[in-house]
């Protein structure tokens, strides 16, 4: 099965805006019959509650091709410690966006992975941005979530 996914992306700011100690889930989007992203809904302060619509929706990079059969898609997500990870990545490097890099994971074949990356280019105006290195690359924990 080819599965045509996008890079997805948001800025640095709508990022770093997420509350400190959140846990941060993404759930599929969609924005249009022809966009498929990911939102992202993260936990209300220690209580594990959520507000009704994600705090962030994705934006659509570019394309992608995953040629996997069968692909598990399901909600993605990120522990208090990634969240943090990144946010400091952000402040240390200035980094200007935050990209999601679909990928199937080599820990579990068939299910869907994000690479999170930093980078200074838009992906808007530049369709490969260019990668800032970091200390450790994050993934968001492929679906169904392998531990909470």
């Amino acid at each position: 099965m080819i599965l045509n996914l996008n890079e997805l992306y948001t800025d640095a700011a709508s990022f770093t805006s997420i509350p400190n100690g959140s846990r941060v889930f993404f759930a599929l989007t969609y924005l249009d019959p022809d966009i498929v992203s990911l939102g992202l809904w993260p936990t209300r302060g220690g209580s594990g509650n959520f507000d009704n619509d994600p705090l962030i929706v994705l934006q659509k990079g570019r394309s992608i091709i995953i040629n996997e059969n069968p692909i598990y898609f399901g909600n993605l997500e990120l522990d208090p410690p990634e969240v943090k990870s990144i946010k400091d990545d952000i402040r240390q490097t200035g980094a200007a966006f935050v990209l999601f890099i679909p990928s199937t994971s080599s820990l579990y074949p068939h299910h869907m992975q994000y690479t999170i990356n930093l980078s200074m280019d838009d992906p808007a105006v530049k369709s490969t941005p260019e990668i800032i290195k970091v200390l450790a690359t994050l993934t968001a924990n492929p679906s169904p979530p392998k531990a909470i």
